[in-house]
């Protein structure tokens, strides 16, 4: 038998544009074609999920092996699976009757192995092992596999609070809360083909350089490649992954749903592996669109709306998911009040409730410099400003006659209604703007100032959210995620993104990197008293290994520090050896920090390692 491998790409729903993107629906096939062929068996796909037993304090690794069995009489043999680092090497006898099979095994690590779990990005390592998987089947049939095995647990907290009638909606991994700090991600190119292994790298760099640790795949884009999410395994990102449904009705035909069932059957089983994904999502706005009624729906046929949104997302997305991956929760649409959206029957009359689940909020017309406008809400997984790329990026898909900012060009690429005259208006709130006589500059100028713009609201905001994580106030607060949107661009163009088509930072992106930071004090004003909190994302887990490297230059002495997690009031101390440092007691954010010691007398590089001793705030918790 032979199988024909070909990627035919069928269009995104952004393909048709958005209010960030162009139309360019694509067609066709994109990638290497492959013929396999075999006589025998052939295994389609190999996938795994570890399940952590709290009861008996053990981790199971859960693996599927999909076959395609032709031969006309059962195919028996053995499979090996080897961990090396956590001592296993497990034979299993196996048996594969003709047809489509499926081949479920256990592997049990030992209890008395410590397993190190993944972490997402600023709250420890992301630790995988190296696990290889061998078919030795009959008639010297061999089938090899090699994948890296991460273990984490993660939990959707929705519980009572205190002081709020509402629930939480938060994440636990490996048991401990998480402040989800990040962005959505949007396809990185109309044209998927261009999108390379160097690109997605540059991308997701610049996330946990950002100091992020989460990003929303959105649904009205596509499913990414593998490459994709083994770098958000390998660099920490935690993943929001929405299905591909988004601000649209769909229809109810038995063949479409067929084909949704398929699909999502396919991506749960592809990427139910990957640490970093930590949800599955239904849909994106589609709870909010049906019940805020963006369609025009007449009253009388809302509830057969409301059937048809339940049998999609619910009856046939939902359950496809859970059996196929008992790992992670599912929410069914993203803004959705959670567990009161499936008490209410899996719609809510307000979605966007600050007391459930997660909101959108985007407001335009009142002024971003004033905090009392955001939601206190438990969870903002959307929110943002425009701003206009760089002129250096603009540059390359214009000519001199589109250098105005009421140019023919200038709003053919701005697919917001009105957007170019909102960030205008936000800047005018309190900066003044741009009036050169010279056409080009104020061009040059009003790009920055729309940049200036997005940056301070985005930041005034987040802060906001950041210091509501752990308050109640009027029964609203305790806010435990904030993702702006959004990351990345798909086409040289304004938009809400913090990174320019290709990479480049805006200036957003280089005040999240600060306002994302471990460590933060945040400043606000409320009738007439300047209030400072103080933001931390450090936990008892997150051990400070302070270490220094001492060298000598001339009489001065070099302290080469570097810290596994920021350190409060780091403190070096040479005991009785007479001198100074250049700075101590201070705040390290940084992985590696260098200090000089100045000494007032003679002494030694051997002296000084004796008697040096560091502290921070930490060692004495």
């Amino acid at each position: 038998m032979y199988l024909l491998f070909f990627p035919f790409k069928s269009q995104e729903q952004c393909s048709f544009s958005w209010d960030w993107g162009p139309s360019f629906p694509t067609q066709g096939i994109w990638k290497d074609v492959r013929i396999e062929a075999y006589n025998i068996c052939h295994l389609n796909d190999f996938t795994f999920v570890p399940m952590y037993v709290r009861r008996t304090q053990v981790w199971n690794l859960e693996i599927q092996a999909f076959f395609d069995v032709i031969s006309p009489t059962p195919v028996g043999g053995q499979v090996i699976i080897a961990i090396p680092e956590l001592k296993i090497q497990q034979t299993n006898s196996i048996t594969l009757q003709p047809g489509a099979r499926i081949v479920e095994l256990s592997v049990k690590i030992n209890k008395n192995i410590p397993v190190k779990t993944w972490w997402p990005h600023g709250h420890g390592n992301q630790t995988g092992y190296n696990m290889k998987i061998l078919f030795k089947l009959d008639k010297n049939l061999t089938i090899e596999r090699s994948a890296k095995v991460y273990f984490r647990t993660v939990e959707l907290m929705e519980e009572p609070i205190k002081g709020s009638h509402g629930l939480s909606f938060y994440f636990k991994i490996n048991e401990i809360p998480i402040f989800l700090k990040g962005s959505n991600w949007i396809p990185a190119d109309s044209f998927q083909d261009r999108v390379t292994s160097d690109l997605l790298w540059l991308l997701l760099q610049s996330v946990v350089d950002a100091n992020m640790n989460v990003l929303r795949v959105w649904g009205g884009g596509i499913y990414e490649q593998d490459e994709f999410y083994e770098l958000c395994d390998e660099l920490g990102i935690m993943v929001w992954q929405d299905f591909m449904f988004a601000c649209a009705l769909y229809p109810n035909e038995q063949g479409f749903m067929d084909s949704v069932a398929a699909e999502v059957a396919h991506q749960v089983r592809r990427l139910k592996s990957h640490p970093s994904i930590i949800i599955w999502s239904g849909n994106n706005e589609n709870e909010e669109a049906l019940m805020m009624n963006w369609f025009g729906i007449k009253l009388v046929d809302l509830p057969v709306y409301i059937k048809d949104y339940v049998a999609l997302y619910v009856s046939n997305i939902r359950e496809v998911v859970f059996s196929g991956d008992k790992s992670r929760p599912f929410v069914t649409s993203s803004p959705s009040n959670g567990a009161k959206s499936v008490e209410e029957g899996w719609v809510s009359q307000n979605p966007q409730s600050k007391f459930f689940g997660d909101v959108h909020f985007y407001d335009y017309d009142s002024d971003c410099w004033n905090w009392k406008i955001f939601p206190k809400a438990r969870f903002v997984s959307e929110y943002g400003y425009q701003s206009w790329p760089s002129f250096s990026t603009l540059e390359t898909v214009s000519s001199k006659k589109d250098w105005f900012y009421n140019s023919s060009f200038s709003f053919h690429r701005q697919h917001h209604e009105r957007g170019n005259y909102k960030m205008l208006y936000q800047a005018g709130l309190h900066f003044k703007l741009p009036q050169s006589s010279d056409p080009l500059r104020t061009f040059k100028d009003t790009i920055y100032i729309t940049q200036v713009m997005q940056a301070q609201c985005v930041k005034t905001e987040t802060e906001f959210y950041l210091r509501s994580r752990s308050e109640i106030v009027n029964g609203k607060g305790h806010t435990m995620g904030a993702m702006y949107w959004q990351l990345n661009d798909i086409w040289q163009a304004p938009s809400w993104s913090s990174l320019e088509f290709g990479g480049k930072w805006k200036m957003l992106h280089y005040f999240a990197r600060n306002f994302f930071a471990p460590l933060l004090p945040v400043g606000f004003e409320d009738q007439d008293v300047f209030y400072i909190y103080g933001v931390s994302d450090l936990h008892s887990e997150s051990k400070v290994k302070l270490t220094a490297n001492i060298s000598q230059q001339h009489d001065t002495f070099v302290f080469a520090l570097e810290t596994s997690a920021v350190a409060p009031f780091v403190w070096l101390d040479v005991g009785s050896i007479p001198g100074r440092f250049s700075d101590n007691g201070f705040l390290m954010t940084e992985k590696k920090q260098t200090v000089l010691f100045y000494p007032w007398k003679p002494t030694s590089k051997n002296e000084l390692k004796q008697s040096f001793r560091v502290t921070s705030l930490t060692d004495i918790y």
